[in-house]
């Protein structure tokens, strides 16, 4: 029986779905690893279970191993990547850059890797999970060649199998770890589909252990909330403030919307936060006064509002994206979302029936006239979308019911 699993994660620091799997996960394992590049205070929620440990890759290792990752650069993966960019036609000094970065983090999480006892002494006891199908999938994917009894099992997300600027990512490794792994678990059709049909077909690679398993959502009741006394309507947005994120777009929306009592609440910082504050802070005041910034807040903390608060609509305007997360909370607390036709979020939002799909070339101006739109629905086709966003998420994006499907894989 498998009662150790070891997460990998490198890519992100602390992504949400890590709490979400530690505490799906806890009644199956008995011992929880997690291997990641930086712990700081990211895992509060977790750090302290019992049975859970976290391990992060020392800072000093980061130059010392640098001599392994350039040996790395030799092997036999390494070499079948370069024939594969050269026959894509992709060979140039960013795949030897994006080359360099893979191995060498395959390195460092392998310095953590080895070091934990049980994989050595207990493999046929041991599950290791992937977060992301890149380096972390590749180090578990080397140990899985050396000890045939472990279980591997990566999931496979957008940008690790679709980079956003250039195609030479989606290569790295993939020969490797589509040989070695168990099982690689693809978050989308959409995804899946596309991977197969630019990575996996031109290149010859093995597809026969793809599995489509939807991520989820974990829905939180609260008790004793505050009765929301304000009429005006609310939409809502969550997400990093970076550049494909297109968070100004939904500010500038607000500016021009005519709707005058709209009001816009969004959740998450980022690299282009400050430049959002300093956009809105151009406004004018009665714009102004209707945008709230509320900066990074903690999931349970964005739950317990949209449970408060009833938001109309939620906004998505991502030019990238896997299938997002944030999208499945608010259908999950009945919010018709409105999103761009990009990765699988045709596979979250069926238009007209629990939202909207909108062209990933949609201007702040369709944006301001969709959501206008929306808000002036009559009441009744208003609760018809509430009931189908929730119907949607229970039917596909409640993690509860998801989690059987991943610990099927883990076992």
């Amino acid at each position: 029986m498998r009662d150790t699993l070891i997460i990998v994660n490198y890519m992100r620091s602390n992504p949400p779905i890590i709490d979400d799997y530690v505490h799906g996960m806890k009644t199956r394992f008995k011992k929880i690893y997690i291997v990641n590049r930086n712990t700081d205070s990211e895992y509060e929620n977790i750090k302290d279970i019992e049975g859970v440990f976290i391990r992060e890759v020392r800072k000093r290792d980061r130059s010392l191993l640098l001599y392994k990752s350039v040996i790395r650069m030799f092997s036999r993966s390494a070499i079948k990547d370069f024939f594969s960019c050269v026959k894509l036609k992709q060979f140039s000094l960013k795949w030897l850059v994006s080359s360099a970065e893979f191995y060498h983090t395959v390195t460092l999480l392998r310095s953590v890797l080895d070091n934990i006892s049980e994989t050595r002494k207990f493999p046929e006891r041991v599950s290791m999970l992937a977060l992301f199908y890149t380096s972390e999938a590749f180090a578990i994917a080397e140990l899985k060649q050396k000890y045939p009894a472990l279980r591997t099992v990566s999931m496979a997300h957008s940008h690790e199998i679709g980079a956003f600027t250039s195609q030479v990512r989606p290569i790295i490794g993939k020969w490797f770890m589509q040989n070695k792994l168990d099982s690689i678990c693809f978050i989308s059709q959409r995804k899946m589909d596309t991977y197969i049909e630019t990575i996996c077909q031109p290149l010859d690679l093995p597809t026969e252990n793809f599995k489509l398993l939807y991520w989820g959502s974990r829905y939180e009741e609260f008790s004793n909330l505050p009765k929301r006394t304000e009429c005006y309507p609310i939409i809502v947005s969550c997400s990093t403030v970076e550049g494909l994120k297109r968070v100004s777009m939904i500010a500038e929306s607000i500016r021009i919307s005519k709707n005058r009592e709209l009001h816009w609440y969004h959740f998450g910082d980022g690299a282009f936060y400050n430049e959002l504050i300093s956009q809105v802070d151009a406004f004018p005041d009665e714009v102004k006064e209707r945008i709230h910034l509320m900066g990074r807040v903690p999931n349970s903390e964005v739950k317990k509002f949209y449970a408060a608060t009833a938001p109309s609509l939620f906004v998505n305007v991502s030019t990238v994206e896997g299938l997002p997360i944030s999208v499945m909370e608010a259908l999950s607390y009945r919010i018709p979302s409105l999103v761009t036709d990009v990765g699988g979020e045709r596979e979250i939002i069926e238009d007209g029936y629990n939202g909207y799909v909108v062209g990933k070339d949609i201007t702040a101006e369709e944006l301001a006239q969709r959501i206008d739109e929306h808000l002036a629905l009559p009441d009744d086709q208003l609760v018809q979308l509430r009931n189908n966003a929730f119907e949607m998420w229970s039917a596909r994006f409640d993690l509860e019911k998801n989690l059987i499907g991943y610990k099927g894989e883990l076992q």
